[in-house]
């Protein structure tokens, strides 16, 4: 992948309609970074069947091909799956989506209780190897995947939210070998139609967010600018 702003020039390109009026008005300032909080961690949140399986009917109904599930063995806080969907003529690139952040509730603060059950997702370019099965972390190709887990679960483990706007940054650096990418941007997932955005089932709201992968430089500039 590349940075957001040339990952955007690049899907306009290919004539992918992008609302970014929406965005920037939901965009706040903000780094989220917990040095020094210690992480709570535990059994995995209990798994509702019937809730994955409404889940994931929603993710293949809108994301343009039926769903891989890459089923997580060992899961601590919450059990984080992910959801693989391949590119189509209307949508050409794959999307990655997490089935697991939602089965327990975020600690939000007054006023942003619709961010109280999540899913994040992300997309890759035509031709990314997305094998996550048989994937190491030293496979450059699943840091996406990688990415996307560690997002989930830090935020069950440190008690927070994350919410359109919300920047974090990789404690490590790059998040891969010869790449600048080290901040991770969620905003709404403006490449999928609005009624993709909310997931209501059993009497729960989900939201999505999409993970843009972003350079130092380029977080910079949305906390100066908004």
């Amino acid at each position: 992948p590349v940075g957001c702003l040339k990952l955007i020039q690049e899907l306009r390109k290919q004539g992918v309609p992008l609302d970014l009026e929406e965005f920037t008005d939901e965009v706040e300032r903000g780094v989220l970074s917990y040095e020094d909080v210690k992480p709570h961690r535990g059994l995995p949140a209990h798994v509702d069947a019937e809730w994955r399986e409404l889940l994931q009917q929603h993710l293949d109904r809108y994301l343009g091909s039926e769903g891989k599930i890459f089923h997580e063995i060992v899961s601590e806080t919450v059990h984080l799956d992910l959801s693989v969907h391949e590119p189509t003529e209307e949508r050409p690139f794959f999307t990655i989506a997490t089935m697991g952040v939602s089965d327990a509730g975020l600690n939000v603060p007054e006023g942003a209780e619709e961010f109280r059950h999540i899913e994040l997702l992300c997309y890759l370019p035509v031709g990314w190897n997305v094998d996550f099965a048989n994937a190491t972390d030293s496979d450059e190709s699943w840091w996406p995947g990688r990415l996307l887990k560690q997002l989930g679960r830090f935020a069950h483990e440190y008690r927070t939210f994350f919410a359109p706007g919300h920047t974090i940054p990789s404690p490590i650096g790059p998040y891969t070998s010869g790449s600048v990418l080290e901040t991770a941007l969620l905003v709404p997932p403006f490449l999928d139609v609005e009624e993709f955005h909310v997931f209501e089932a059993k009497g729960k709201t989900c939201r999505f967010l999409a993970v843009w992968p972003i350079t130092s430089a380029e977080c910079q500039l949305k906390l100066e600018r908004g």
